[in-house]
This record gives C-alpha cells, structure tokens and sequence, in this order.
C-alpha cells in the first residue's frame, strides 16, 4: 500500500498508525459504525501559508472538506492552535449570563452572587481550560474581565480594587 502522509517522515512507526483513513474506514464497516462523509473534515494544523497545499483525503469515495477551524467536545480547535475564536465565544456566553444575573437580582450579598457566579458563569471560562489554556495576556485579560465585572455587582464591594474585591469575595483570580 503506497499512501502519503503529510507531517510523519515515511517509514515511521506513528504514521500509518495515527493517519491511515483506510483502516479507520475499514474498522467503521466492521462495526456497523460507519463515518458520515458530510460530516468528515481535514483540519492541518499549522501556519495559514502552509494549509492551503494540504493533501486531500477521501473516505468512501468522498473527498473531505478542509476546514480552518473545527468544533469537538465544545472547543472550537483552529488550525493555528490559537483559540482566539474559543476565548471570545466563551467570553460572550460568560458575560452573558452574567446580564441575566443582573439584570434578575435587585441586590446581591456576596454568598448569593458568588453562588450564581460559580454556578452559571466561571464554568464558560473554565470548560477544558487544560487544553485551550490562553498563553497570551489579551486572552487573559478577556476572561479576567468577565471575573471583574462580576465582583462588581455587589453593591458592599463596588468601591474597592479588583484585587480587594477578590478577597473580600474569597474568590481566586481566573489566572490562578
């Protein structure tokens, strides 16, 4: 079997192992758990410049689209491994459901607020952190921010620094 593959020197012991569409797609007809081809993408990962003379793989006798970006257990993995689309998505799930908590309490006291907090909101920014963990102080300060405007919606804590805050709400610091 002559097949190329992109990434692994030839001859490697990983190669056909990790990147062998054929055998995925005889094991799949095996077990009566065929790939759906539609839903099948080619995600390269590296610089931009390099991706668009990617190979073209085919499963059953479709050829597979390549995509520059792609959504698996609710990550959003881009080719260049910089989550900057996850972070922003994330951010704006945050800091939405951090309007419903405002806009729905009149007043919070600090165990209210950091129950809420910790219930509905941090789970966005922390959600498989260990894989898209932000390297990039922009990214950072993104979370971090949804963090600070949460500190603020107790009226007691408004008037004191982030830092303050966090202590007073016994709360670490996303970066933590």
């Amino acid at each position: 079997m002559n097949t190329t593959i992109l990434g692994i020197p030839q001859g490697s012991v990983l190669g056909p192992l990790l990147f062998d569409i054929e055998k995925l797609e005889k094991w799949s007809e095996d077990w009566l758990l065929k790939f759906h081809p539609d839903k099948c993408h080619v995600l390269t990962l590296g610089k931009f410049a390099n991706i668009k003379h990617a190979h073209p793989y085919r499963l059953a006798d479709n050829q597979l689209e390549h995509v520059f970006e792609e959504k698996d257990l609710g990550i959003l993995i881009d080719a260049e491994l910089s989550f900057e689309q996850h972070i922003a998505k994330q951010v704006n799930k945050a800091n939405s459901m951090l309007g419903v908590i405002k806009r729905g309490f009149v007043s919070l006291t600090p165990e209210i607020l950091c129950t809420l907090y910790s219930t509905f909101v941090r789970p966005h920014l922390e959600y498989a952190q260990s894989v898209w963990s932000p390297g990039l102080r922009k990214h950072i300060n993104l979370l971090e921010g949804v963090q600070r405007r949460a500190t603020r919606l107790v009226q007691t804590c408004r008037n004191f620094s982030y830092s303050e805050r966090l202590k007073m709400l016994d709360l670490p610091t996303l970066e933590f």
